[in-house]
């Protein structure tokens, strides 16, 4: 009974055993009609690579290498890349109390600072969404996100910054007791 019952489901849904391919509403002798000298099977390319059917002709061939990508040295950089001058980054702790606070963290990134905060006075759904939202800024200045010892305490690194283990001791202390000095 189950394997009627499982049968019955595949027919129902269309994968069932086909019994033949031919179609009475489709006519496949149509697209039997292959010459091999036939232009119109090959897209009309001549030998050199060009279309020779009149709506792709062209009088003058257009030369595409004059149009190639410029290396890059030559390219304008981006309006997100770093500045050509390198500056020691400076440590910027952020006051967090609402999901809007978000914004405060972007600019000091981008600066290439190191950023630290405390997602203590949002509840979880928001310090998810805020977490989630510098991850994103992260990813996009090539910076990581570091857990600091305490609770719900983060910093935001620029690419190729690290803490030694007295600086972000000090951050933790600084970050669980807000003290002053705050952004």
């Amino acid at each position: 009974m189950a394997e009627g019952f499982i049968e019955k489901t595949k027919d129902f849904f269309g994968f069932g055993a086909v019994e033949s391919y031919d179609d009475a509403a489709y006519d496949r002798d149509e697209f039997n009609d292959y010459r091999a000298d036939d232009d119109r099977r090959t897209g009309g390319e001549t030998a050199t690579g060009r279309h020779s059917h009149s709506r792709y002709a062209a009088d003058n061939p257009v030369d595409r290498r004059s149009t190639a990508v410029p290396p890059v040295e030559d390219r304008r950089p981006s309006s997100y890349s770093r500045p050509a001058v390198e500056r020691e980054p400076e440590l910027v702790v952020v006051s967090v109390d609402s999901y809007r606070d978000a914004g405060k963290v972007t600019p000091e990134a981008r600066r290439g600072d190191i950023v630290a905060f405390n997602l203590g006075n949002l509840d979880k759904a928001d310090g998810n969404r805020f977490l989630a939202f510098v991850m994103g800024v992260a990813s996009a200045l090539d910076a990581r996100v570091e857990k600091l010892d305490g609770v719900r305490n983060f910093v935001l690194l620029p690419e190729g910054t690290r803490l030694t283990m007295d600086i972000r001791d000090a951050l933790s202390a600084r970050l669980s007791g807000r003290l002053s000095g705050e952004r």
